[in-house]
């Protein structure tokens, strides 16, 4: 019986013993952006901020006292701006709410559509520039809008 077993085992323990490719390598991670850093009350003009060593501008945003970043509509669009970020990036999915490329020079690009949304929150690929803002395209004012905390994941 020994005999007939060592055959189809000798394939298992050498199998078990390959090493994994990625073994080793950490994987990105994830960083939560909150707006602890933000007024509660609306202010005037853009706010520049860096947040966990990322650079984020911001107009008409607020924080939602929990960490949260508050979308405020008075008179302009507000948007949260930034053009470091690659790879994911996650908030709550809120009617009227896009994420779209931004570019410094050419503005305002093609909306990127959510990879999925799932509980409640969208999930983005961002490439190096990407505006939150409400979409333009309704006819309509938003009432104050929280997206929740910002997560990007690589």
């Amino acid at each position: 019986m020994k005999a007939r077993l060592l055959p189809l085992l000798l394939p298992l323990v050498l199998l078990s013993s390959c090493k994994n490719p990625f073994q080793g390598i950490a994987a990105g991670g994830m960083t939560e952006f909150r707006s602890d850093s933000l007024p509660s009350e609306p202010y005037e003009g853009e706010i520049l901020r860096t947040i966990e060593g990322h650079e984020f501008l911001f107009r008409g945003v607020l924080s939602d006292g929990e960490g949260g970043f508050l979308l405020l509509e008075e008179g302009e669009a507000p948007y949260i701006r930034n053009k470091d970020i690659q790879f994911g990036l996650r908030f709550e999915s809120r009617e009227g709410v896009i994420l779209r490329e931004w570019d410094e020079e050419e503005g305002p690009g093609e909306i990127i559509e959510p990879m999925q949304v799932e509980e409640g929150i969208a999930y983005y690929a961002v490439d190096f520039g990407f505006e939150i803002t409400f979409d333009p395209v309704y006819d309509k004012t938003f009432p104050p809008t929280s997206i929740g905390t910002l997560v990007h994941w690589c």
